[in-house]
């Protein structure tokens, strides 16, 4: 037996996580502990298909990958599923109505990748119309951040970063 001769391919990571979970279950089953079923994650760790949509985010929006995935965490704790009360922002990215309305491509604004894609084409373009207020790359991505979160308009008209609590 050499080491080709049992040989799989998969389209995601996440077919091969489940490639991977199956054949160690398989491998406890026949070699007589069929009881080591559990399964353990990090709690906030990253899915692999949720760790490329946020890379490829980033690429959109020439930012660090961890910029996006700590606006992520910011925004709504990865959770999917989140409605901020006072504004309506919805999902992932927590974006308002009206913003998802232009930026979200008709999808649902409570699927993650889709919210993903949206922060990354939204990111790019608030750093577009900024981009006359920036001297330095930290600026570039403090006015995209408080630009995301206040509108680009507001940053605009502060110079910068507009003096709102949850901004600043």
């Amino acid at each position: 037996s050499s080491f080709a001769d049992v040989v799989f391919f998969t389209n995601s990571g996440t077919e091969a996580v489940e490639c991977a979970l199956k054949t160690a279950r398989k491998y406890h089953s026949a070699n007589g502990a069929p009881e080591r079923i559990d399964i353990y994650g990090f709690d906030g760790s990253f899915h692999g298909r949720t760790y490329g949509a946020i890379n490829a985010a980033a690429k959109t929006a020439n930012l660090p990958p961890a910029i996006i995935a700590a606006q992520l965490w910011t925004e709504s704790r990865f959770d999917p599923s989140t409605v901020q009360p006072s504004s309506g922002a919805q999902g992932m990215a927590q974006f308002i109505p009206s913003t998802w309305a232009v930026w979200g491509n008709g999808k649902d604004p409570f699927d993650p990748f889709a919210a993903i894609d949206a922060q990354g084409r939204y990111m790019a373009e608030v750093q577009r119309l900024t981009a006359s207020l920036v001297t330095s790359d930290q600026q570039r991505i403090e006015f995209a951040l408080a630009s995301y979160n206040a509108g680009h308009n507001e940053v605009l008209q502060a110079g910068g970063i507009p003096p709102i609590e949850e901004t600043v």
